[in-house]
């Protein structure tokens, strides 16, 4: 390790510099509409150039995207083949000297000098207080375009002494990224630096950055040669993993009308825990805590909206992967990828040809090797990772509605009986945690503890229904009382509706009413 902000360091960069997100994702994706409405001109494409530390940091915070380096010879042709089964010679870039986007794919990824790791989800406000905690101090840190004051968001950059080739980059990543998982005692929900062909957005002049100007080799790196060592053991069980070569092959060339007519009847598109319901049975209760699993895709007006990049496209293919053999343990590697690539065509934005079939095919194999208990624990683990992160935004699937029980214009009937089926739920959540000698409020934070979310105005249904005579507090006592009556009178009326609550403490309530 040595410190040197002049060293020299070789990247691909954007031709533009961007001033938000949304410009550089509608440049990435070449999406024109948006470009047009948000100024940008060109399409973002990349070349490869050689800055000091200090150089690079300066253009990534003027907006400017940067990427590992892909290899090709000017002037000489290359072979693409898209993810619709395009094939086709092209040169590898434009009179400017830069890259082509077709270019940039894992089929020409050359290697990195520089590794990435973004920081999403901190309970640290204050970043040099993150940086801090260390031992390994990144070359240079920024705040990306999505960081905000109570909701901090940063990139970590760690430069190289050489251009790191594929396994070599892995290794590095999986090792710093575990360093400062165990150093900072908090997750990093975001591993897309992992990825050596993954781009990185810069930011604006008005944001944070913060250079030690420190060049690492991979001896300074802790844990390198153990991860190195993993990777291998990996790569050599994945050649253990096979999948059917003619499936495979079909994936790449067919259309997606000639993919399903040919493999529909073969493989089975499955999406959640299979549900046999009984004679007459109109719903079924469930739980994501006691074995129904289902994926949970975006709609609008019964319409798939797709996720696009920056959605964290791979992550999503991944959990799908994962969640599809906890629902059938019994599927093959060819089900699951005919399934992935059911998923990408349909819900997935890939105009950029990131989503290949070999990534997909990668996807399997890293699922297929797993045992199912550490499926089961991962899903567990990320499951209450997305409850945390979206709180009261968060909601359980409950019940599974039989579609065969109604008829075609009954929906009225369904929803009548989902909102039953959602009550018992509910009060069954209700029954495990709810204790009488506690208020209402009380109650809901025990709940809310458990991870059962309800209303106050369901808890207070709920003991209505039971038969439960609930402590009030005296914002409830207010409710009920009628200020304008005798404190007799109001006792009886409490009373009546079946509420234990003395004299005095109503004479108290009443007092307060007065001025």
């Amino acid at each position: 390790m040595k410190e040197d902000k002049n060293f020299k360091v070789t990247v691909s960069l954007s031709k533009q510099g961007y001033n938000s997100k949304d410009e550089a994702i509608s440049a990435v994706m070449n999406d024109r509409k948006k470009m047009a409405e948000l100024g940008v001109t060109e399409s973002m494409r990349f070349k490869k150039m050689t800055l000091t530390v200090e150089g690079l940091l300066g253009y990534i915070m003027n907006g400017y995207t940067f990427c590992g380096l892909y290899k090709y010879k000017e002037g000489r042709k290359v072979f693409i083949q898209t993810c619709s089964g395009k094939q086709y010679y092209t040169m590898p870039t434009e009179k400017d000297g830069y890259m082509k986007r077709c270019v940039k794919r894992s089929d020409y990824w050359e290697g990195s000098q520089v590794v990435s790791i973004d920081i999403d989800e901190t309970a640290f406000t204050h970043i040099p207080a993150f940086l801090s905690m260390l031992s390994c101090q990144p070359t240079f840190t920024y705040t990306t375009f999505s960081d905000k004051p109570e909701k901090r968001k940063f990139r970590m950059v760690y430069v190289m002494d050489k251009i790191l080739a594929r396994n070599e980059h892995k290794a590095v990543s999986e090792a710093l990224h575990n360093q400062i998982e165990k150093e900072t005692g908090e997750r990093i929900q975001d591993r897309c630096g992992t990825r050596g062909d993954q781009y990185f957005n810069g930011t604006t002049q008005e944001g944070e950055s913060y250079i030690s100007g420190y060049v690492y080799g991979l001896k300074d790196i802790g844990g390198y040669f153990d991860e190195l060592l993993r990777l291998l053991q990996e790569e050599e069980k994945d050649t253990k993993i096979t999948l059917d070569k003619q499936l495979v092959g079909d994936l790449k060339l067919l259309s997606y009308n000639q993919v399903v007519a040919k493999y529909s009847k073969v493989y089975e598109y499955y999406y959640r825990t299979q549900i046999d319901f009984k004679d007459g049975e109109k719903y079924r209760l469930v739980s994501e805590r006691h074995g129904y699993y289902q994926l949970y895709f975006r709609w609008e007006n019964d319409k798939p909206v797709k996720y696009v990049d920056g959605e964290h496209r791979r992550a999503k293919l991944n959990n799908y992967a994962r969640l599809r053999r906890l629902i059938k343990n019994d599927t093959t590697s060819e089900e699951l990828l005919y399934n992935l690539y059911i998923d990408r065509e349909r819900f997935f934005d890939n105009s950029d040809d990131t989503l290949t079939i070999d990534c997909l095919v990668s996807i399997v194999k890293k699922t297929m090797k797993k045992e199912l208990d550490i499926l089961q624990t991962e899903y567990e683990e990320s499951r209450e990772a997305v409850r945390k992160a979206m709180k009261d935004d968060y909601h359980e699937k409950k019940l599974v509605v039989n579609p065969k029980y109604y008829g075609k214009y009954e929906r009225a009937k369904m929803m009548a009986d989902i909102r039953t089926g959602t009550k018992e739920w509910n009060y069954h959540l209700i029954d495990l945690y709810y204790n009488p000698d506690l208020t209402v409020k009380d109650n809901l934070e025990v709940l809310k503890k458990n991870g059962v979310e309800v209303s106050d105005d369901t808890l207070y249904r709920y003991c209505k229904d039971r038969g439960i005579v609930y402590k009030l507090t005296d914002d409830d006592l207010r409710k009920l009382i009628n200020p304008n009556l005798s404190v007799r009178k109001n006792l009886e009326n409490i009373k009546g509706q079946g509420y234990k609550v003395s004299k005095d403490r109503i004479q108290k309530i009443i007092n307060q009413f007065q001025p």
